[in-house]
């Protein structure tokens, strides 16, 4: 009886010890678990301006955090602190509070009697397991980190620069950077510089725009912002003159309405309680301005390289029909109903007549664009692209090389227009500008070939 007695208590001492000691030894296990902290950063760890501020966050999902620490430094400057926080544990030796923590520092290396130049940004991080003699894990990174407070300078090459609403210019400047992003901001719109025009790499120019509805007094200057964030800024001398654009007035009939929309509704569920003029409005304003997006980002697929040479041309033996910047007021039934402003000219002959490229280039897009129907884009360079729309045909494709007066289509009535005509549209980056300025061999060598001959000779 003794020995059964005995064998019973042994059991229940087994039973017991497990109780405690499996829990105790899963606990024990997890908290030496040998995963060091992680830091995911924002942006990358590359560049310090004048007041660079870096964001990131410090995980450790396990046995929580216990403390971060950042340094700054030079080869053979001594360590300077950016960054340091400790975090609390529940109880001696328990694991941490926090498991998750976004941090952020600035550096100003000014303040911090640092010079510009190559640095080193040394993270690092330990978490509450008990590996290490209960000190934890560590994270351990350095990052090279450029120290650039200096912002590039910009010298302007060209002098005079006039301009009119709606029209184009061009500006020739010179970067003390490589890799600088730069442009004209008109406004608020921003025309990026191309390096590769001139003998000197150094040497950039953008083509910029006053938009149509931008006023007189709009402001305009070079900007350049490099890879450390520190932006610099050059006026320049220019005069920007009213357009003097006039008022159209386009009449809608149920009849035009019902021979356009089925284009725009196929294969949709159209309510037939919803009248036909909302139906238009709907695509007049809405697909319209989709349709300018598509158009204004064309430019994102323009080279640093001149296609064009000489003034552009128009569709021969043609009239105008709408000029650019037309301010149209929409009427139905004697109401007016809607307004839209016209950007490009419209110019009409025969039906069907054979479209020429306005200049050398390369055909960027071909294909049915919305309102505009059978659409041609064409990037002639540094931004500057034409656009063919309406067509009926079209005879080119995206990627290939055409040379001027190249018959690229036919004119038609594709799209949201009112008969047969070719809508000729020319864009200076993402704005939309009066064709006629390029129409214009006078102008072309006054505001662009001459500014450009006159670098070209001083760089010599």
């Amino acid at each position: 009886m003794k020995k059964k007695g005995f064998r019973f208590l042994g059991l229940l001492v087994g039973i017991a010890l497990a109780v405690v000691l499996v829990p105790g030894g899963w606990y024990l296990f997890q908290r030496m678990e040998g995963n060091a902290p992680t830091i995911q950063w924002k942006a990358p760890i590359t560049y310090a301006g004048l007041s660079t501020t870096f964001e990131g966050v410090l995980a450790d999902p396990e046995n929580g955090l216990s403390g971060v620490r950042i340094v700054l430094t030079r080869p053979g400057d001594k360590e300077v602190e950016v960054f340091s926080k400790e975090y609390p544990a529940k109880g001696f030796l328990g694991p941490g509070q926090v498991k998750k923590d976004s941090i952020s520092f600035t550096i100003e290396p000014d303040k911090l009697n640092i010079s510009d130049g190559e640095a080193v940004l040394r993270v690092s991080a330990r978490d509450r397991s008990l590996r290490s003699w209960a000190n934890g894990n560590l994270f351990y990174q350095e990052y090279p980190l450029t120290i650039d407070t200096r912002p590039p300078a910009i010298s302007v090459l060209t002098t005079r620069h006039y301009l009119r609403q709606g029209g184009s210019g061009l500006a020739i400047y010179r970067l003390s950077e490589k890799g600088v992003k730069n442009g004209v901001q008109v406004g608020d719109n921003f025309f990026p510089g191309y390096s590769g025009g001139f003998s000197d790499p150094d040497v950039y120019m953008a083509f910029f725009a006053v938009d149509n509805e931008q006023p007189t007094d709009t402001k305009i200057m070079i900007q350049a912002a490099d890879k450390a964030g520190n932006i610099s800024a050059a006026s320049f001398s220019y005069l920007i003159n009213p357009g003097n654009f006039r008022k159209d007035v386009i009449n809608i009939s149920d009849r035009f309405m019902e021979m356009v929309l089925p284009q725009f509704e196929a294969g949709k569920r159209v309510d037939p309680n919803v009248p036909l003029i909302d139906r238009y409005l709907k695509i007049n304003r809405e697909q319209r301005q989709s349709d300018y997006a598509i158009a204004g980002a064309m430019c994102e697929r323009s080279k640093p390289v001149i296609y064009w040479d000489g003034v552009f041309s128009r569709l021969p033996n043609s009239a105008n029909r709408a000029r650019f910047a037309d301010r149209r007021e929409y009427r139905y039934k004697g109401e007016k109903v809607d307004r839209q402003v016209h950007l490009g000219i419209d110019l009409a002959s025969v039906a069907q007549s054979p479209v020429p490229a306005a200049n050398s280039g390369m055909v960027i897009y071909a294909a049915p664009q919305g309102i505009y129907g059978q659409t041609v884009y064409i990037d002639h360079g540094f931004g500057l692209i034409s656009q063919y729309s309406h067509l009926s045909r079209i005879d080119v494709s995206e990627g290939q090389k055409v040379e001027k007066d190249q018959i690229i289509g036919l004119t038609g009535s594709s799209g949201l227009a009112i008969g047969d005509h070719l809508h000729f549209g020319m864009l200076v980056g993402d704005t939309f500008v009066n064709p006629i300025e390029w129409w214009d061999a006078s102008w072309i060598k006054n505001n662009v070939t001459s500014k450009i001959n006159a670098v070209t000779k001083a760089l010599q």
